[in-house]
């Protein structure tokens, strides 16, 4: 109803083929999720969408974590891996190309070179930590749009860059040039939009494409409840300390088991101890979530998909909690970062969350809507 409204029937999308260029080929749940969002988003009001099937070298390295070289120099550490990890990362790989397979609009495999040929109108940039150096090695500048058609418009959407001291490194003394390349840009952080106004352009900060699209494009790939019984849900990206902690207490005060979503291997049973793991499939996780009595989580996207199924959750404070806070500030909810095990003892009014959640929604989806109208005809 918002997209109808906003798109208006004076604006004609046919014949407009949008690429999104994201990190649509990392095994990680908030990247697959993200992408399938913005694409399901755009293709449900009638735009021709595809996900550019361009892979950042280093992220598509880590996609094959046993290289030849290591075999080569570290023979016995090599060997040592394949055992201890290979059945659990060749269990997750095939979940994720799965869920690409079915769920993502992949355009033919691209280089930065031959991107320039790419038949779109439009790139979108972003979703997901696109301008993080960590992430790419050192900035891609495909993800600057430097590598686009010159005659294609170029609008950032929810572009991440993780934290503000990457920006202060001698990589970036050429960022106004390639901010100058865009025609709209928004991102996901405050700081991130200071930092673009800073160099004479501006930026609109925007939700997450997991939180602006409508709940329904999640609903229609969530599969059935698959833990029969009361659980809490760990979804945890790295490792903290306080975890198992937090998500012991709330499943005492529940009468609930506890169930994690990791890879199955040594390492996480060490890790999780006596907890049900689950390396799910990505529809598998939103199950998970959807039906968990409280999701513990150490992920923006733990985070956001919580909002979106309307469950009691707690962010636990593991360093890098910018992202989520500057959203659970929107929303009034940042009584739900915790760091210790000091838990938060309200429930959520989720009525209330859901209407301030729509303003944003709407918020950004006339961002996007408005950066996809051709002004040029």
């Amino acid at each position: 109803e918002i997209a109808q409204c906003l798109v208006g029937s004076e604006m004609c999308i046919r014949d407009r083929r949008i690429g999104i260029l994201t990190f649509h080929n990392a095994n990680n749940y908030g990247a697959v999720l993200q992408a399938y969002c913005l694409q399901e988003t755009l293709r449900r009001i009638g735009f021709d969408v595809e996900i550019v099937d361009y892979r950042n070298p280093l992220i598509e390295s880590r996609m094959h974590p046993f290289s030849f070289s290591e075999f080569l120099y570290h023979p016995f550490l090599f060997v040592f891996r394949v055992l201890r990890f290979f059945p659990s990362y060749k269990h997750r790989a095939t979940n994720f190309n799965k869920f690409r397979t079915e769920f993502l609009v992949l355009s033919k495999r691209y280089t930065a070179i031959n991107l320039r040929t790419a038949p779109y109108n439009y790139f979108i940039i972003g979703s997901d930590q696109v301008w993080n150096p960590i992430l790419t090695d050192g900035p891609d500048l495909v993800y600057w749009g430097q590598y686009c058609s010159k005659q294609s418009e170029i609008i950032g959407y929810a572009i991440s860059s993780g934290v503000k001291e990457l920006f202060d490194s001698h990589c970036f003394l050429d960022v106004s040039k390639w901010l100058s390349c865009f025609n709209r840009i928004g991102v996901r952080e405050k700081r991130l939009e200071e930092f673009v106004n800073k160099h004479g352009y501006e930026a609109t900060v925007v939700l997450d494409p997991t939180l602006m699209a409508n709940p329904c494009i999640l609903e229609s790939i969530t599969p059935k409840r698959i833990v029969e019984y009361p659980y809490v849900l760990v979804y945890a990206v790295g490792k903290n300390s306080n975890l198992m902690q937090i998500a012991k207490k709330k499943a005492a005060i529940l009468n609930a088991e506890i169930v994690v979503v990791a890879p199955c291997n040594r390492s996480t049973r060490n890790t999780y101890e006596k907890a049900k793991i689950i390396d799910a499939s990505v529809p598998e996780l939103l199950s998970l979530i959807k039906y968990a009595e409280c999701v513990v989580c150490v992920s923006f996207h733990g985070t956001a998909l919580s909002l979106v199924f309307r469950k009691t959750f707690i962010s636990v404070n593991g360093g890098n909690i910018e992202r989520v806070s500057e959203v659970l500030t929107q929303l009034g909810l940042t009584d739900r970062i915790v760091s210790d095990d000091n838990l938060p003892e309200n429930d959520i009014d989720y009525d209330k969350v859901t209407s301030q959640l729509n303003i944003l929604r709407k918020k950004s989806l006339s961002f996007l809507l408005d950066s996809l109208k051709n002004d040029r005809e």
